[in-house]
C-alpha cells in the first residue's frame, strides 16, 4: 500500500474558510430577501404594478437558487471534512505498518519448543552501528541420553550498496554427555576458517580403574578444500585401581598416542606409570614416556604418607616434568591461536554487553579497538588451559600455560583435591589432603622465549 501525501491542517483551514463564506452568503441573501421580494409599487398605474411584479418574481427565483446553492455548499463542506478524516486515518494506519516492518538498531529472537526436555533454546541478537552489523547467536539442545549441546557464534559484516561483506566470525560448539565430551571452535582467516576440534571419552571398566581417549584436530577450510594442519591426534589411556599389598597401595596405568600424517599414522607417545603409596614413608608417582623422533618424557610426583589408627594420610608436595623440546615448541606454536581466540571472544562479549546496556560509544570503541586487542594478545597475551583430572564435583586439575609470541615462560601447576579411599579387600583407608603446587622442570610460553631457552640448554 502506497503512502498518501496529505497536509491535514491545510484541508481543515480550507474547509473552515468555505464554511465562513457560505455563512456570509446566506446572511447576505437573507438581508436582500426583505428588500427585493416585498417591493411596493411606486404608483397605482398598471405599468408600475407590472414592473414591481417582475422584480418580485426575479427576487423569489433568486432566493430559490440561493437556497439550492447553500444546500450544495453545506454538502461540499461536509464531504471535504469527511474526506480529510479518512485520509488522516489511512495515513496513520500506513505509518504504523511501516514502523512495525522497518529494521531497527537492535534485534532479538528466541525460540523454545513446548517440550522442555527435548527443546532447543536459541537466541539471535543483531546490533547495528551505521553500516556495521554484529550478529550473535547461541543455542542449547538437551540430548536424549543426557547432557546437552551448546553452540555460539559471532559474525561482523559491513553492509555496502553492493551487498554485505563479512569482516570476521568466530564460534564453536560444546557437547557434554555422561562419559563423553567434545568441543569445536573456529575463527576466520584470510585463507578460510581455522577449526580446532577436541573430543574425549571416559568409560570406567567393569573391574575398576579407568579407560579414556582424547582426540585433537586442527584444520583449515579453504576454497580448494579442507587442509589438515595437525592431527587427528589420538590418545588413549587405561589404568588399574590401587590395591593394598605389603603395607603399600600400588597401581599402574598405560597410555598410547598416534598422529595421522600424510604418510600414515605415526606413534607419538608410549607411556607407562606406577604408583607407590606406603602407609608410612615417601610417596612416589612416576611416569616415563617415549615420543619417537622427539625424545623422552619423565614425570615424578612426590609426597609423604603417615598412618594412625584411622588409616593413612597422604600429602603431595611437588612434581618434576622433563618434556621433549618439540613438545615445548608445539605448545608455543599453539599459544598465539589460543590467546588471540580468547581475546576475540572476550572482546565480542564486551561489545554485546555494552550494546545491551545502551552504551553505543563504549561498544564502538571496543569494536574498533578489537584488532589492536587481538594483536596484543597474539604477541604478549597469556592464557591457561585447565584439564580436569577425573570426573565429578571434586576433582583435581592440570593447568597448562599458553602464551603469545613473546610471552614469558611459566610452569604447569597442579591442583590436588581432598580425597578418601578405602581398600575393599583390607578395609584400610587413606586420605589425600588437598594441595596445589607448581611442576618443576619444563616451562611453557611464547615461541621466542621457548626457542631461546632451548638454545641455552643445548650449548
Amino acid at each position: 500500500m502506497s503512502l498518501l501525501s496529505l497536509i491535514p491542517e491545510s484541508v481543515a483551514s480550507a474547509s473552515g474558510n468555505l464554511e465562513s463564506l457560505g455563512s456570509a452568503l446566506r446572511s447576505a441573501s437573507a438581508a436582500a430577501a426583505s428588500q427585493t421580494t416585498a417591493i411596493t409599487a411606486p404608483a397605482a398605474d398598471e405599468v408600475s404594478a407590472a414592473i414591481t411584479a417582475l422584480f418580485g418574481t426575479h427576487a423569489q427565483e433568486f432566493q430559490a437558487l440561493s437556497a439550492q446553492a447553500a444546500a450544495f455548499h453545506e454538502g461540499f463542506v461536509n464531504l471535504l471534512n469527511g474526506g480529510a478524516a479518512e485520509y488522516v486515518s489511512t495515513e496513520i494506519a500506513n505509518a504504523t505498518q511501516t514502523l512495525l516492518s522497518a529494521p531497527i538498531g537492535t534485534g532479538h529472537a528466541a525460540v523454545a519448543a513446548a517440550n522442555s526436555a527435548q527443546a532447543t533454546v536459541s537466541s539471535t541478537d543483531r546490533y547495528y552501528l551505521g553500516p556495521f552489523e554484529l550478529s550473535l547467536h547461541q543455542s542449547t539442545t538437551p540430548l536424549a541420553g543426557g547432557g546437552s549441546q551448546s553452540t555460539a557464534s559471532a559474525t561482523a559484516t559491513l553492509n555496502t550498496p553492493f551487498g554485505s561483506a563479512g569482516l570476521w566470525s568466530v564460534g564453536g560448539s560444546v557437547t557434554q554427555a555422561a562419559n563423553a565430551g567434545s568441543a569445536v571452535g573456529y575463527v576466520t582467516t584470510p585463507l578460510g576458517p581455522l577449526e580446532v576440534s577436541l573430543g574425549a571419552t571416559s568409560v570406567p571398566p567393569a573391574g575398576g580403574g579407568f579407560q579414556g581417549t582424547l582426540t585433537a584436530t586442527v584444520s583449515l577450510n579453504t576454497a580448494l578444500g579442507r587442509v589438515g594442519l595437525f592431527g587427528p591426534l589420538e590418545l588413549s589411556a587405561s589404568g588399574t585401581p590401587l590395591s593394598f599389598t605389603n603395607n603399600a597401595f600400588q597401581g599402574a596405568l598405560s597410555a598410547y598416542g598416534t598422529l595421522d600424517t600424510p604418510v600414515g599414522p605415526v606413534g607419538v607417545l608410549s607411556a607407562g606409570a606406577t604408583a607407590y603409596i606406603p602407609t608410612n614413608g615417601s610417596v612416589l608417582l612416576a611416569a616415563h614416556g617415549s615420543v619417537p623422533l622427539l625424545g623422552n618424557l619423565d614425570l615424578a610426583v612426590r609426597g609423604m604418607s603417615s598412618s594412625d589408627m584411622n588409616g593413612a594420610v597422604i600429602q603431595f608436595t611437588g612434581a618434576t616434568l622433563i618434556a621433549p623440546s618439540a613438545v615445548s615448541l608445539l605448545v608455543a606454536e599453539a599459544g598465539p591461536l589460543i590467546t588471540g581466540g580468547t581475546a576475540i571472544v572476550n572482546n565480542t562479549i564486551a561489545v554485546a554487553t555494552a550494546l545491551g546496556q545502551g552504551n553505543l560509544a563504549g561498544a564502538a570503541s571496543l569494536y574498533f579497538s578489537s584488532p589492536f586487542t587481538f594483536a596484543d594478545a597474539v604477541l604478549f597475551g597469556q592464557d591457561t588451559i585447565t584439564i580436569p583430572l577425573g570426573s565429578g564435583p571434586n576433582v583435581g586439575s592440570l593447568d597448562i600455560p599458553f602464551g603469545g609470541i613473546f610471552a614469558p615462560l611459566r610452569p604447569i601447576s597442579v591442583v590436588v583435591p581432598p580425597y578418601t579411599y578405602t581398600d575393599p579387600s583390607s578395609g584400610t583407608t587413606f586420605t589425600i589432603e588437598g594441595s596445589e603446587f607448581a611442576v618443576q622442570g619444563t616451562e611453557y610460553g611464547g615461541i621466542v622465549p621457548t626457542f631461546l631457552n632451548l638454545l641455552a640448554h643445548s650449548l
